[in-house]
């Protein structure tokens, strides 16, 4: 297959040293909100982590975590929300917009002849474990199988999951025995409402053709008629009118799965990819043994 671009993944920032840097700069006296931090951080949506991080200060730093409250908690204190310098999450934003533009969906050149499935699990918060699967489409055999267990230091942000589950995805992907003609990732790709999910951000990260399946609707319409070439296990879901990702069960009995694009190839490529390597299972086989090797690892890694 012709080589892919690769769009570099950006440098992760130590968003705890940043957000305590942020603390500091409350004057004494004064206090700032979660909000307020989450906004000078570059994104509301990081105003859950700031009040776990705060939550968690508390004991160990009660001079910083006293200056950080709720809205609701507000009342007659100074508030301190002007927080001058640069926004962290803004640049990885701007990745992910980068890369939903970046990728195209090209139909592949030719039939897949090996499909990777690739999940996370986390047994600790600050932990990660990945599994890459790499199976031959014909025999349905494995071929080969990658476990990675690292260290996770950038936090559960809505919107930014990326950043948690691509370095580790990667690895593993990596550590397999040769590289996929295609990869099935257990996330969201274009059928996302950003048009871009982990799946399109691995895509663009690798510049392998990549399958998002989904456990999870995020978004869409599924249409009520069943899809006009594969019959009633398979429906379409529409976005604002666009044809996006299918909603596809392996027999009656199990709950449909949400297949997109994350990259490199066509929706076509992904639907017949994801019908061809399902079984007797709700997920496709590679992410189906994928999704049950990593809850074996974080199990053992719990204990």
């Amino acid at each position: 297959m012709t080589p892919r671009p690769r769009l570099p993944f950006p440098p992760l920032p130590d968003l705890a040293v940043e957000l305590e840097r942020l603390v500091a700069l409350v004057p004494p006296g004064a206090v700032t909100t979660f909000g307020d931090l989450a906004r000078a951080l570059g994104s509301r949506h990081a105003a859950i982590w700031v009040s776990e991080w705060a939550r968690a200060q508390f004991e160990m730093r009660p001079d910083l975590a006293s200056r950080v409250i709720s809205l609701t908690a507000l009342s007659r204190q100074t508030r301190h929300s002007d927080f001058p310098g640069p926004k962290p999450l803004a640049p990885l934003e701007d990745w992910l917009r980068q890369a939903a533009a970046f990728i195209n969906e090209v139909p592949l050149e030719s039939s897949p002849r090996t499909i990777a499935g690739v999940d996370v699990a986390y047994p600790s918060p600050d932990r990660a474990v990945a599994v890459a699967v790499l199976m031959d489409v014909a025999s349905r055999e494995v071929l080969g199988e990658a476990v990675v267990e690292r260290p996770v230091t950038f936090p559960y942000i809505t919107g930014f999951l990326s950043f948690r589950e691509i370095p580790v995805m990667v690895a593993a992907c990596e550590s397999l025995p040769q590289a996929p003609d295609v990869v099935m990732i257990d996330g969201q790709g274009r059928l996302h409402p950003h048009r871009g999910g982990v799946a399109t951000g691995f895509a663009a990260a690798t510049g392998l053709p990549t399958i998002g399946i989904a456990k999870s609707l995020l978004c869409g319409t599924i249409e009520s008629s069943d899809h006009p070439d594969h019959g009633s296990l398979v429906r379409r879901i529409l976005l604002d009118g666009e044809h996006l990702g299918d909603a596809v069960q392996a027999t009656r009995k199990h709950s449909p799965v949400y297949v997109s694009v994350g990259g490199w190839l066509s929706l076509d490529n992904a639907l017949d990819a994801t019908l061809e390597m399902m079984g007797s299972t709700r997920l496709p086989r590679p992410t189906h043994l994928a999704d049950r090797r990593t809850k074996i690892e974080a199990r053992r890694l719990k204990s």
